[in-house]
C-alpha cells in the first residue's frame, strides 16, 4: 500500500485502553507537526465519541478523525488517508461473528506499518494475546510486519510483576518484526489516564511511550517523532 505510515493499536481483549492510547498516538503525533488522520474502526465508536466530546478544543486541522468500519480498509485506505502524513487506527476487539479475531482487525493488520498492541500486565490479559499472535503470524506470512507490545496502566505497586512479565515476554519468539517494549515505556496507572476520556491533551503519561512509537517509525518514514 502507498501512502503514509500507518499505526494500528490492536488486541483481542476489551479493557486495554486501545482507544486511550490510538487518541494519545494521534495527538502526540500532531502536536509534533504531523497531520495526523485518526481512524475509528470500532463500531462503538469511541475514539469519534472522545473527539465530539472534546468538541472545539480538539485539533480538528491536525488530528481530523473519521469512522470507517468496513472491512475493504486496504483498498480505501490510499484515498482516505491522501494528504496526511500519519494514519492512526483504533480498532473493535471481539468480534460478533464467533471468530478468534474479528475481520475488522485483520483488515486494520493488513494496512499497518506498526501494529501496537496495548495490554494490562496481568496473566489474563496476557493470555488473550494467543489468538492474536496467530493472527499476526498470518499476515507475516504474507509480509514483512513491525508489531510491539506495551504495557499500560501499570499498578506502581506491582511493577515487579510487570517487570517479570515483560522479561518472560522478551524472551519469546516474535520473529524480525516482533518486539515488547521496555517498562521504562509503560504507561502508569493513574486517575489522569482514568479519567482522559475527552480531553484533547497529550497526557504525561503518555510521552514516553508515544515518542519512542513516532521514533520507531521516523526510522524509515518522513514521520515526525
Amino acid at each position: 500500500m502507498t501512502g503514509p505510515p500507518t499505526i494500528v493499536v490492536g488486541n483481542v481483549k476489551g479493557g486495554t485502553a486501545k482507544t486511550t492510547t490510538a487518541v494519545q498516538l494521534a495527538l502526540h503525533a500532531g502536536g509534533a507537526g504531523n497531520r495526523t488522520l485518526l481512524i475509528d474502526a470500532d463500531p462503538g465508536r469511541s475514539a469519534l465519541s472522545w473527539v465530539t466530546r472534546a468538541g472545539d478544543d480538539w485539533p480538528h486541522a491536525m488530528v481530523p478523525v473519521i469512522a470507517y468500519h468496513r472491512p475493504d480498509l486496504p483498498r480505501s485506505l490510499p484515498g482516505l488517508a491522501e494528504g496526511h502524513d500519519l494514519v492512526v487506527i483504533d480498532t473493535p476487539h471481539d468480534p460478533k461473528d464467533g471468530a478468534k479475531v474479528g475481520t475488522m482487525l485483520v483488515s486494520a493488520i493488513a494496512v499497518a506499518d506498526l501494529l501496537l498492541v496495548p495490554s494490562a500486565p496481568s496473566l489474563a490479559d496476557l493470555d488473550r494475546l494467543e489468538d492474536l499472535l496467530a493472527a499476526i503470524d498470518a499476515e507475516e506470512a504474507r509480509r514483512d510486519l513491525r508489531w510491539a507490545i506495551a504495557l499500560i496502566r501499570v499498578d506502581g505497586r506491582r511493577r515487579g510483576l510487570a517487570r517479570a512479565i515483560t522479561e518472560d515476554l522478551s524472551k519469546a519468539r516474535f520473529g524480525d518484526g516482533g518486539t515488547v517494549l521496555p517498562l521504562e515505556l509503560a504507561v502508569p496507572e493513574r486517575a489522569a489516564v482514568e479519567d482522559a476520556f475527552g480531553s484533547p491533551a497529550v497526557l504525561v503519561e503518555y510521552e514516553p511511550l508515544a515518542q519512542a512509537v513516532l521514533a520507531m517509525l521516523a526510522e524509515t518514514t518522513g514521520v515526525r517523532a
